[in-house]
């Protein structure tokens, strides 16, 4: 997958640099690549939060990843804001919103604490 993303990304880059797509073109190009990146990042918990949901446990959730993509979501978007950039706030936004999404299950279901193993 992350090779994936690094082959999107210098196909991307490798076009703008390229004389045949203007640099606007090319700045849009790389913004739709990045953001969709971001959002499949930020989309990647909904299946533990389906699981969560389903088991009524949030034993298969980490409290503090889920933390700092909200704060990451919120602090983003808030400065998409600041810039006046859609490609920064668009995806934040939809980063800011399932992260919420995420600390609500943590309310709703209570912070289960994960196994620890002793050393023996």
């Amino acid at each position: 997958l992350i090779t994936s993303c690094i082959g999107c990304l210098l196909l991307t880059y490798s076009r703008y640099l390229s004389a045949s797509v203007s640099r606007e073109s090319a700045i849009f190009q790389m913004g739709l690549t990045c953001n969709t990146f971001t959002v499949l990042m930020f989309a990647s918990p909904l299946s533990t939060m389906a699981l969560v949901i389903r088991t009524q446990s949030t034993k298969s959730m980490s409290f503090p990843t889920s933390l700092a993509s909200t704060a990451m979501g919120i602090s983003w978007f808030l400065y998409g804001i600041l810039i006046g950039d859609y490609f920064v706030q668009i995806p934040n936004f939809l980063g800011m919103v399932l992260g919420i999404i995420q600390l609500v299950l943590f309310t709703w279901y209570g912070l289960k604490k994960q196994p620890t193993l002793l050393p023996a």
